[in-house]
């Protein structure tokens, strides 16, 4: 299984490890996508930096659409809140939701 990350939120005013963390995984603006297998070393990472981020299980689309780290547009009809969780927001875990996300940012 394949896990779609997208960061969601800046790095102002962010600790230096997360921003770190942030660069390894190739996220180093706004909008930024890739696709990770699904593992416990990528799944750490994630967790790090899971309130700057959205994630979920890519499907077979997702996984095609994105070859290493993409660079997106924002969104169409924007984000829910970048400082809110999911559901009520985008951060943070948002299991399949996340390739509809990424189908409204290509």
């Amino acid at each position: 299984m394949m896990l779609a990350v997208v960061r969601i939120r800046g790095s102002v005013n962010v600790r230096a490890d997360i921003r770190e963390t942030l660069r390894v995984m190739g996220m180093k603006k706004i909008n930024s996508a890739i696709v990770l297998e699904d593992n416990k070393t990528n799944r750490g990472m994630i967790m790090k930096v899971a309130d700057f981020v959205a994630w979920g299980e890519a499907d077979a689309e997702t996984q095609k659409s994105i070859k290493g780290v993409a660079h997106l547009k924002p969104p169409r009809k924007g984000i829910k809140s970048i400082s809110l969780k999911a559901p009520q927001g985008d951060l943070g875990y948002n299991g399949a939701k996340i390739n509809e996300l990424i189908k409204r940012m290509l």
